[in-house]
């Protein structure tokens, strides 16, 4: 577990006495928002952080750090009028942060480009220190209108009402279009998992496991995970009978969101790259090596694309796709039987079965190419699971490319 940590900065404003409020809560009556927030959401943290200018600090400072009881400790940082400056505050707030930290930030004061900044920064430290970010809140004092009209509109501090605006889901917000765009580009559904589960969790908590949006999803991420494990580890059968992605291009075209909006226009993305699959349709493992191609998965689309060209010769000849004897037989024919004399073959052509079939494969009218595309593809997916120990291993790039070439051709042949 990680500290759980305050931070916010101070700015220069003639502050004014008032009550802050969010959902049925409210604090009492207070000149600096940090107090309300520091009540309502950070009462017993392990550090609390203000950045303060040298003005600011000279005029608010030691006022602020007596209303909340002596709680800060107080960072000095430039005005952030260029750029060079506004990096040291981004270095000056990250230094403070620690690995796991829990962290609250009240955004509400100094320079407009500080909440900006602020929420980068979180997010950025997310990635590099692991924290987490709990809360983002900002005081929308300027609901009470302008500052010279405040004091004759509302006397009474205890008037003056102050809604604080919890701007969390901007951070979550951000924690969407990362793990989305992880998705779509690599196919590793990991941190979507993730965002998406501490998403609907207080949900499901709160309804007792019966909040039916929340319970879709739910389900659309195990089919998520599902999908994302079939393509990390080949499972071709699972391409070509399309179970689970038929479920969640169904799950996905009837989910009424509303709980998670930023979640549907990432579903809706990946739907469109899942719309073409079919039961049982050879055509499914040649999407599934497109797919491997658009997320870099070279290994993967190496041998998908070599078992894919065996399971779709195994249809068209009317065999069971998964027989493993005929499956060898034809991997062995494509790959190096098809340039041999057939008494070459005396150990494969001793059942009844390897006669028959490679005599089948004969009978295909473009035989000859689809075994020179097998072939090239061999050579790489030796190298590759060899981890490039062999003599002849080639560079990294040469895979990828001999893998986008061959399947087009093998697309066109098969």
């Amino acid at each position: 577990m990680g500290r759980k940590v305050f931070i916010t900065f101070l700015g220069t404003g003639k502050y004014k006495e008032c009550i802050y409020t969010y959902s049925n809560k409210e604090s009492e009556v207070v000149t600096y928002v940090q107090t309300a927030t520091i009540k309502l959401f950070a009462p017993d943290f392990d550090k609390y952080f203000v950045f303060c200018t040298e003005l600011a600090s000279s005029t608010h400072f030691e006022n602020l750090n007596r209303e909340v009881g002596g709680k800060f400790s107080k960072i000095d940082i430039p005005e952030g009028v260029s750029e060079e400056e506004i990096w040291k505050i981004f270095q000056l707030v990250f230094d403070v942060l620690e690995e796991n930290d829990e962290v609250v930030f009240d955004v509400t004061h100094s320079f407009r480009s500080i909440p900006m900044l602020g929420i980068t920064l979180l997010q950025y430290a997310k990635f590099i220190k692991n924290i987490q970010v709990i809360g983002i809140y900002y005081g929308a004092f300027e609901k009470l209108g302008r500052p010279g009209e405040i004091e004759e509109k509302y006397p009474n501090p205890e008037s003056r009402k102050v809604p604080l605006l919890n701007l969390t889901s901007f951070s979550v917000l951000q924690d969407w279009a990362n793990s989305g765009s992880q998705f779509i580009t690599t196919g590793n559904s990991t941190k979507l998992l993730q965002v998406t589960g501490e998403s609907i969790k207080p949900i499901l908590a709160e309804s007792r496991g019966k909040d039916k949006e929340a319970v879709e999803i739910r389900e659309i991420n195990s089919l998520l995970e599902k999908i994302s494990e079939d393509f990390s580890t080949n499972r071709g059968k699972n391409f070509l009978k399309a179970s689970s992605i038929l479920k969640v291009v169904h799950k996905i075209t009837h989910l009424e969101v509303r709980l998670l909006p930023a979640f549907k226009p990432i579903l809706e993305k990946l739907k469109r790259e899942l719309d073409n699959y079919r039961v049982n349709d050879k055509n499914n493992l040649l999407q599934a090596v497109q797919w491997c191609i658009d997320k870099e998965l070279v290994q993967q689309g190496i041998t998908q694309l070599q078992e894919a060209t065996i399971t779709i010769l195994c249809k068209k000849l009317n065999h069971e796709y998964f027989n493993k004897e005929k499956r060898n037989i034809i991997s062995s024919y494509l790959g190096f039987g098809i340039n041999q004399p057939e008494e070459k073959w005396k150990e494969l052509l001793t059942s009844k079965d390897a006669k028959r079939v490679i005599s089948e494969l004969k009978g295909i009218d473009n035989i000859e190419d689809i075994a020179k595309a097998f072939q090239a593809l061999s050579e790489k997916r030796n190298d590759i699971n060899h981890g490039g120990y062999l003599c002849k291993s080639v560079e990294s790039k040469k895979f990828k490319q001999a893998l986008e070439e061959n399947y087009q051709k093998l697309k066109g042949l098969l």
